[in-house]
């Protein structure tokens, strides 16, 4: 589908594949198993380039909202993989620890407020 729609937004199979990082053939070679696949004409050769046909425009707005499903898709499934939970211990001055709180409320607020805080003050023991 990403060939499909490279191709539909260059117009031209050689400045898809260059977007695309393939070779002219391969993504010809793509383009027309997909064609064949779904048994449909989809591009349409005018000059030196392609224009899309109506079955094609027809195909490119469901491509389009299947591409950004996915993307969602990917994106909540990274946002899940790369979540860390837990608790976090430090151990530092009072000086060195009031200026760390400081600096990560500054810098990432969201994150800090999803996270509680809990300070425990004192001197060290013998």
């Amino acid at each position: 589908m990403r060939a499909f729609l490279a191709t539909a937004d260059e117009g031209s199979l050689t400045a898809a594949a260059r977007s695309l990082g393939l070779t002219q053939p391969t993504l010809s070679r793509q383009i027309s198993a997909l064609e064949e696949e779904l048994g449909l004409m989809l591009f349409e050769r005018v000059g030196r380039g392609l224009e899309l046909t109506a079955a094609g425009r027809e195909m490119q707005h469901h491509v389009r909202d299947m591409g950004a499903a996915a993307d969602r898709v990917a994106l909540a499934a990274l946002g899940q993989a790369q979540s860390i939970e837990g608790e976090v211990r430090i151990t530092a001055s009072d000086l060195i620890f009031g200026s760390f709180v400081a600096t990560c409320d500054k810098q990432d607020k969201d994150a800090c407020s999803q996270s509680s805080h809990r300070c425990h003050c004192g001197q060290r023991r013998s």
